[in-house]
């Protein structure tokens, strides 16, 4: 209950245009919890300006390129792996199907690495390179799990993976 108000009057003098180290200095609330407050009040804008933005003006270049691919007619660029004879649309509706809603998947995997860094850094954790990496991968397919299929192996196998590289390194076996 007491963090529920907190949040509300940090919400409030965040909208007033006030500093986290003012508002710190204003309610006894540490710094990292006024800032984790100023990112979902962000994070929630930014949902709100994707529902109201107008959709996609494709040029006739764009239209004519994502023809060329749906039809398979297209030349990939290097380092491009399209599939011969499969269309984007049908790549990205068996996708959905099994994610879920990309802007939906997207929106948890970010708070889920939101949650994580903050806690890192109020903890003064600091990692490798390829732990942070394995972390926010991990945080993506956990995502992937919650917002679509939470039968689908491959993504259970994936995390299991990100974490066994981390562990192998650490034990000297580098892969």
């Amino acid at each position: 209950m007491v963090k529920k108000n907190k949040a509300y009057a940090i919400r409030e003098l965040l909208k007033q245009g006030m500093s986290v180290r003012e508002i710190r200095a204003r309610i006894t609330v540490s710094e990292a919890y006024a800032y984790t407050i100023k990112k979902l009040m962000e994070l929630e804008q930014e949902q709100e300006r994707e529902q109201e933005a107008p959709p996609l003006e494709l040029t006739e270049e764009m239209k004519e390129m994502a023809y060329d691919l749906t039809q398979g007619t297209g030349r990939p660029k290097p380092g491009e792996f399209i599939e011969t004879g499969t269309s984007i649309g049908t790549v990205l509706d068996e996708r959905g199907a099994r994610y879920g809603n990309f802007i939906t998947q997207a929106r948890i995997a970010q708070q889920l690495k939101n949650v994580a860094h903050t806690f890192a850094m109020q903890q003064g954790k600091t990692f490798d390179v390829d732990q942070a990496e394995a972390i926010d991968m991990i945080l993506s397919k956990l995502a992937r799990i919650l917002n679509g299929d939470p039968h689908y192996a491959d993504n259970w196998i994936d995390i299991a993976g990100y974490a066994k590289l981390v562990a192998d390194r650490l034990e000297g076996k580098i892969q």
